[in-house]
């Protein structure tokens, strides 16, 4: 059974594209280097993980830099003034369940409707209805199941 894994794979111009630079994984007197990160992922970030499969919890994961904690100390407000990328989501399926068919097609949709900024979703539990800001919206990252 081959233990061999992506991590130090090399794209088809022989960059490693996940893993470090390392010698280990080059091959002998071939210098490689990694790939750029996208323009899109680059400076600092905070990224929240969760499944996209939940219309409310979509919801709350797009509007993550506007989500107030009660008793949330004042600072927080000042570093988010002053932060200039937005929150990233890691919209990932859930591990702690066997993702379903349903859950898999709920979470098409509702990332496809994050994308077009169409997704909202009236709680019949509280009477509230959820929709997305108009601005600092999270950028979700669809991470497939086996990745």
């Amino acid at each position: 059974m081959s233990s061999k894994t992506i991590i130090g794979s090399e794209d088809s111009t022989g960059r490693i594209v996940i893993g470090p630079k390392d010698e280990f994984y080059c091959k002998a007197g071939n210098k490689k280097s990694i790939a750029k990160i996208p323009r899109f992922l680059e400076g600092n970030h905070v990224t929240l993980f969760g499944p996209p499969d939940d219309t409310k919890l979509s919801i709350n994961a797009m509007n993550a830099y506007h989500r107030k904690l009660k008793n949330e100390p004042k600072v927080i407000e000042t570093l988010l003034k002053t932060h200039v990328s937005n929150p990233k989501w890691g919209a990932d399926d859930e591990d702690s369940k066997t993702p379903l068919r349903s859950d898999l097609i709920s979470a098409g949709v509702n990332l496809t409707e994050c994308f077009d900024k169409t997704i909202s979703f009236h709680d019949e539990n509280n009477g509230k209805d959820y929709k997305l800001e108009s601005d600092h919206l999270s950028l979700p990252i669809k991470r497939f199941p086996g990745l």
